[in-house]
């Protein structure tokens, strides 16, 4: 990846805003749009879900079936693929939405479509990062059947010599003979045999709590994994919505750029947006998580209003902390491109060139498709130009205002 210059990279670094400066930023944007960006957030939510589900819900039930061939198999990776699909573009519109409330322009609810409305445009960046997820994800499930095979290959040879060792001591008992001699070795037997059975069941019981451990374990390094990957990437659903003739090739060089030295204020960034909201939320998952073990049946009417409580309390804490971590990006990526072009005027630099395009796409965005809107923008944009070119040539400005008669 090519790199800026000594003097150029020290200045980028200097121009950019530190955490506290763009929480500011960030509290002044959700301020301003909290009810529209929440209720844009869960319309965004509900759409995905269930638009997803009308391929997830068949897949996975071809997945579970035991009776499945490798060509159902194949259909219901498809219809997963295609779920997918649909997820990234309600996330492209949606953040094209949160993006023009952070630069303060004119938004509507319908921006949440707005990948499908621009879909011959979206859909090559769509496939392009969906075959990206599919291929880090069959790497990464390959890999772990690798190391999950051979850890259980292991488990069972320790088992099998514990199993021999234990046959080995253990004291061998003539029953039958016993039982002619005692009258008590048949229940002796009996117990022997509900103890074998509460055995079976406990084996069965550690063997679920194994599979929801490597489960767990597995679906953490997976999402660690995405976000280390990914990270670099934050940036092309904007970048495309700025520059939506470029390739998809281009966008992901051009937002890996832009993540040059960000990647870790991002996440510190979207920690701290999250702030006490996340951990309110946190909190309260796990209290309800505990009241609830604690009462399975329901007989504490007490705890079942607390467990609604802390429900509500989750909810809403929940949500808000998504929607501000979500606003982290665009606040991010315009501290990005304003610090490339300052740099820009210092060091007349051709690699960050590309960067200067961006910046002014971002800038002052062409939206014919928003000029009916808001009619008043542009009528002030025509004032403020008319007024620039008279400043730029008043000795014309005051040649055309001398009258006819004047000259006579």
């Amino acid at each position: 990846m090519r790199t800026l210059p000594f003097e150029a990279e020290k200045d980028y670094n200097n121009n950019m805003a530190s955490i506290k400066q763009l929480l500011v930023r960030l509290n002044q944007t959700v301020r301003a749009n909290m009810g529209n960006a929440l209720f844009a957030l869960f319309l965004t939510l509900i759409c995905e879900t269930v638009l997803g589900m009308i391929f997830v819900a068949p897949a996975t039930m071809i997945v579970t079936r035991s009776t499945s061939t490798l060509n159902d198999m194949i259909f219901a990776g498809i219809l997963l693929f295609c779920a997918l699909v649909i997820w990234l573009l309600f996330q492209y519109g949606f953040h094209v939405l949160i993006l023009r409330m952070t630069r303060r322009q004119y938004v509507t609810i319908g921006y949440v479509f707005y990948g499908f409305k621009k879909f011959k445009q979206t859909i090559p960046h769509i496939l392009t990062l969906a075959v990206m997820v599919v291929a880090l994800t069959l790497a990464f499930s390959t890999g772990s059947r690798v190391v999950m095979s051979k850890l259980n290959e292991k488990k069972a040879i320790s088992a099998e010599l514990t199993t021999d060792n234990t046959t080995l001591t253990a004291p061998k008992t003539d029953f039958s003979a016993a039982s002619a001699e005692n009258p008590k070795a048949d229940a002796d037997s009996s117990s022997k045999e509900s103890d074998d059975e509460n055995l079976l069941s406990s084996d069965r019981a550690n063997l679920l709590n194994d599979i929801l451990k490597q489960t767990g374990i597995l679906l953490a390094v997976y999402l660690l994994l995405v976000v280390i990957v990914f990270i670099r990437f934050s940036f092309v659903f904007y970048l495309h919505f700025d520059n939506p003739s470029a390739n998809a090739f281009f966008l992901l060089k051009k937002s890996a750029m832009l993540m040059h030295k960000n990647a870790l204020r991002l996440i510190a960034l979207i920690i701290r947006a999250g702030g006490h909201n996340l951990i309110v939320a946190v909190a309260a998952f796990f209290l309800t998580l505990a009241i609830s073990a604690t009462n399975k049946d329901g007989s504490r009417s007490g705890l079942s209003i607390a467990v609604l409580l802390f429900n509500f309390i989750y909810f809403v804490n929940a949500y808000t902390a998504l929607l501000r971590m979500y606003f982290a990006f665009p606040v991010m990526y315009t501290d990005a491109l304003l610090a490339k072009i300052d740099i820009i005027v210092k060091t007349q630099d051709t690699i960050v060139l590309e960067e200067t395009a961006a910046f002014l796409a971002s800038k002052f965005p062409y939206q014919p498709d928003d000029a009916e809107d808001s009619p008043t923008e542009s009528t002030e944009s025509a004032e403020e130009t008319a007024t620039g070119t008279e400043e730029q040539n008043p000795q014309k400005s005051s040649e055309d205002s001398i009258s006819p008669d004047s000259e006579n």
